[in-house]
């Protein structure tokens, strides 16, 4: 089963991605960005 096709997000990284952190940045824009919010606790 291709991941796109079950509904999850692909990222396509090269070697040089892990030394930049524009794709992490991106990644981690997305899954804030998808989950669902979640009321902040009270004290």
């Amino acid at each position: 089963m291709r991941l796109a096709n079950a509904g999850f997000t692909v990222f396509n990284l090269v070697w040089a991605d892990l030394f930049r952190s524009e794709m992490f940045t991106a990644i981690k824009k997305h899954i804030a960005e998808s989950r669902p919010h979640q009321p902040k606790p009270t004290p």
